[in-house]
């Protein structure tokens, strides 16, 4: 009798196992039984997932679609690219890609954007955006050249954040956002620290991730910025001056900083000249069509920038410096390819 429950058991089991492979598509057991509600929700939701999928790739056949690629780093040595196909019902994701040691293989990155076309249908592809980073450009000319039915576009966003990565390279942008990135490494590096220094400032972050970094690093100097004066009574508060911390060296290289007037300065223009880059990459960046705003935004942005100059003094090498290299490097360029959309 034993024997025998123990093989019903067993027989259960099994099903139950195969009912889980069956279920996430893998062929292996996650390793612990799925409930048969939870089966039945998981499949609801696939099916559900599946027949909207097929609606997307409908939609393809009657207006066309364009192929994004996206890149991902941990910024040392992995890197994703992520496939997604928009069409005007919507964005479907298609899959992601390591492509870990070969982001600059351009024949390596036609050869995967080619495979991408194919399975999405060379009937239903109208174009193709990448970066423009030079193997991407390379591979743009490849896949081109072999279907010349096929649009390439850059990627806006792109283009913003290498913007936001040239105005970091001038040098007084630069220390002013190390400055910036000790002051938020030294409270972040201490948990009572980070404590009270939510409770001064209402419980806001200082530290504002991002997809990239430079966009992260003038997000963060722009949440400094607007905590100043927060961060200042912080400082000279009693609490603080109470503490353990307030005394050791480090604290009092922090302090020395947020009581800088050259900081400030800096930190107050590096924010103005590059807040209407930040917002025009919010938008650019985001789920609505901003294809018809680009080119107002790029013009508010250098009017903006160009009325900061003329009423403030430039703590940067030369008067407006910033606006200067701003508009000579990277808006004709990318005005000119998008141009040739």
């Amino acid at each position: 009798m034993a024997s025998c429950n123990s093989g019903g058991v067993s027989g259960r089991r099994q099903r139950q196992v195969e009912g889980d492979c069956a279920v996430t598509g893998s062929g292996k057991s996650s390793g612990e039984p799925m409930s048969m509600t939870t089966q039945t929700n998981f499949s609801g939701i696939i099916h559900l997932v599946v027949i909207d999928a097929k609606k997307y790739r409908d939609e393809w056949k009657e207006t066309g679609c364009t192929v994004l690629c996206d890149n991902w780093s941990d910024g040392r040595i992995g890197s994703l690219v992520v496939f997604s196909v928009a069409c005007p019902k919507g964005t479907l994701f298609l899959k992601s890609v390591d492509v870990s040691g070969h982001e600059h293989d351009s024949t390596y990155l036609f050869e995967l954007l080619e495979s991408v076309v194919l399975e999405v249908g060379l009937e239903n592809v109208v174009q193709v955006i990448t970066d423009a980073s030079a193997g991407y450009v390379c591979a743009r000319r490849l896949l081109t050249a072999r279907y010349s039915f096929l649009f390439w576009s850059p990627c806006v966003a792109y283009y913003i954040d290498k913007m936001l990565e040239d105005i970091g390279r001038q040098d007084w942008v630069s220390t002013v956002l190390e400055d910036a990135k000790t002051i938020t490494q030294y409270i972040y590096g201490h948990a009572w620290i980070l404590n009270i220094m939510k409770k001064f400032t209402g419980g806001k972050e200082l530290i504002r991730p991002k997809i990239t970094r430079f966009v992260t690093d003038f997000l963060s100097l722009r949440s400094i910025v607007m905590q100043e004066g927060n961060l200042k009574h912080m400082f000279s508060h009693s609490e603080w001056l109470s503490s353990m911390y307030s005394k050791r060296p480090d604290a009092q290289a922090i302090k020395s900083l947020l009581y800088s007037d050259k900081f400030w300065k800096h930190a107050h223009e590096a924010v103005s000249v590059s807040e209407p880059l930040v917002k025009l990459l919010r938008m650019v960046d985001g789920d609505m069509p901003a294809m018809g705003y680009i080119y107002e935004g790029m013009e508010s942005a250098k009017v903006v920038i160009k009325a900061y100059y003329k009423g403030v003094e430039s703590y940067s090498s030369k008067p407006g410096g910033v606006f200067m290299y701003f508009c000579s490097l990277r808006i004709p360029f990318m005005k000119a390819l998008l141009t040739s959309i």
